[in-house]
């Protein structure tokens, strides 16, 4: 990884994820549903989608000396289910206390400009309009860089457009959600 936490390689990331589909032949779903479950397994240990997991408790540090007051960005991709999304992070460093490194954070998050449609079961599944807004307090240990708590409240709306061989609808979508993440030692 870079000095921000940017995870740039994972060694054996082909090894588990070949490891990973191996196992989804034992999947006894069949149809469409057995295609769709396949493909998203496979997006799932995909490199990007890895190193996306794997960044999400170690990409956020400035990557430069920063003090008590200081603001950083890191902007990213991240694909969510298939949906590929854009998200603009912002982050305080609200103080030092002790050996840990007291940050808030906000994330704005919008579906990417060039989002392709999720391909699933026959259906076209479109996500343009998605957006949201996400807080987080978070502490790092600054010996390690590690995250060692999280805790974030994240809301995400918008219109997926469903369409197939007869049929387009809009549906709503509406994602509330709280983490708490926490090292435990």
């Amino acid at each position: 990884m870079d000095f921000s936490g940017k995870p740039i390689e994972i060694l054996n990331a082909k090894m588990l994820s070949d490891l990973v589909i191996k196992d989804t032949s034992s999947i006894t779903l069949t149809g469409m549903m057995a295609t769709a479950m396949k493909k998203q397994i496979e997006n799932m240990v995909s490199d990007d989608n890895l190193k996306t997991m794997v960044g999400m408790f170690t990409w956020r540090l400035p990557d430069k000396l920063v003090s008590a007051g200081d603001t950083w960005t890191i902007s990213q991709q991240l694909n969510s289910g298939g949906m590929l999304l854009d998200i603009a992070n912002s982050y305080h460093l609200d103080r030092i206390n002790g050996n840990f490194a007291e940050i808030t954070a906000e994330s704005n998050i919008k579906a990417a400009d060039n989002a392709t449609p999720i391909q699933s079961g026959g259906a076209t599944v479109t996500y343009d309009n998605l957006q949201g807004l996400s807080k987080s307090t978070v502490s790092v240990d600054i010996r390690t860089g590690m995250v060692v708590r999280d805790d974030s409240k994240s809301h995400i709306s918008g219109t997926l457009g469903i369409s197939a061989p007869g049929v387009s609808m809009q549906m709503p979508m509406d994602i509330i959600g709280e983490s708490k993440i926490k090292t435990i030692e």
